[in-house]
């Protein structure tokens, strides 16, 4: 999980000669932003790794399934690098990153292990890396993210992210969640993350969640998806082209 902070940063400038099979030789220059801050929770580290990477297994096929093999991705708020290492074994290149230092190290102690050389995690802000990274991407990927940020931070991610992704992959919380088994429980989880992040989950979801965040931000949803239990949304959308 990812959350924004308005904190200072630190820049420093990567420049990268990249080869990828199948490609020509290109340049990659991108910007690591460091907050000096980090993100910091009852779900961070070991506890992320050990209960929230694993649960979302299922879901992780889905967004395989959809990605092509020469793809570039971005996958942002990605915790301990789950997703994205398996991204890294069909696709041409995907970079990770995540407010949280621990589990960006939990992340590149994944990669180390299995030797893999197209794919990067960095600690970094969404937005500010939006505005600074050289290089584009073919898809944008966001795994239970957007529902924990504030409202405008949401907005402001999601319009950056149109600048350098041609198309978004996103997986969260229906806005028109039930009060089932599994909506209770999931309300009872974002309670105990904490009264900030369980305001934003609750404007999250009074506000439409997903389709009203791509709608205020000029995207064109091409596939939507709920589980049977209607407690979770998964969304690719385009950005518009006069937008």
């Amino acid at each position: 999980m990812y959350r924004i902070a308005s904190y200072g940063i630190q820049l420093k400038s990567i420049d990268r000669l990249c080869k990828r099979p199948g490609k020509d030789i290109y340049m990659v220059s991108e910007k690591i932003i460091r907050p000096k801050r980090n993100r910091n929770g009852w779900y961070d580290g070991w506890f992320y790794a050990a209960f929230i990477d694993t649960k979302q297994s299922v879901f992780r096929n889905k967004i395989l399934e959809i990605t092509g093999s020469g793809e570039t991705i971005i996958d942002i708020g990605c915790g301990t690098g789950g997703l994205a290492i398996e991204l890294a074994r069909k696709s041409e290149y995907v970079l990770g990153i995540d407010l949280s230092a621990s589990q960006i190290n939990r992340a590149n102690k994944r990669k180390s292990r299995q030797r893999l050389e197209n794919v990067d995690f960095i600690h970094a802000n969404a937005a500010l890396l939006a505005r600074e990274t050289k290089k584009n991407f073919d898809r944008a990927v966001f795994v239970l993210m957007l529902h924990e940020i504030p409202a405008d931070e949401r907005l402001s991610i999601l319009l950056e992210v149109k600048k350098i992704a041609k198309k978004v992959t996103i997986l969260d919380y229906a806005a028109a969640m039930p009060l089932n088994f599994w909506g209770i429980t999931i309300r009872l989880i974002e309670f105990l993350a904490g009264w900030a992040h369980y305001r934003n989950f609750k404007h999250y979801l009074q506000n439409g969640g997903l389709n009203s965040l791509l709608e205020k931000t000029g995207y064109s949803i091409e596939a939507d998806k709920t589980d049977k239990w209607n407690t979770f949304q998964f969304i690719t959308a385009v950005p518009q082209t006069n937008a």
